[in-house]
């Protein structure tokens, strides 16, 4: 049986979707597009779309003989919890993984990057910070990418 996955969104938009409907939204001011998004939620986000979603490029792939990239892929950090990310990039990862398609995260630095979120929250609206690396990575994320976390 295939179940909705509450902490995995699928997409920007779907992000913000699973984050409201976990804080209890009810869809109260939002437009009729907005409404039917999130009504759409519990169908639209399941690994099965997910997979049905990555399914579709690599039939692409094998008609045509040409390989496919994953030009970018993201949790973005303001709009999903710790663990919501750290599953979603488990997933995609592994998804991908599984069907043998080149990815890449977006971004490196920013709220969809693989370091502590927490340095961007004790940030201060227009101060300048820099990360340090490895420091501030967060292991977590960097695990769930499938990256090599030995960093001796």
């Amino acid at each position: 049986m295939d179940h909705v996955l509450e902490d995995v969104p699928v997409g920007e938009e779907m992000q913000i979707i699973a984050l409201l409907e976990k804080r209890g939204y009810s869809g109260e001011g939002a437009t009729k597009e907005e409404k039917q998004k999130f009504a759409a939620y519990p169908e639209q986000g399941t690994v099965a779309k997910v997979e049905e979603f990555f399914d579709q490029y690599v039939a692409f792939s094998q008609e045509r003989q040409a390989p496919v990239f994953c030009g970018e892929f993201g949790c973005f950090a303001p709009f999903a919890d710790h663990e919501d990310r750290v599953n979603w990039y488990t997933i995609v990862t592994n998804l991908l993984e599984e069907r043998g398609i080149a990815r890449t995260s977006w971004d490196y630095y920013g709220g969809f990057g693989p370091f502590s979120m927490d340095r961007f929250k004790l940030r201060k609206a227009g101060e300048e910070f820099k990360l340090s690396f490895p420091d501030d990575l967060d292991m977590d994320i960097i695990k769930a990418l499938g990256l090599n976390c030995d960093l001796k």
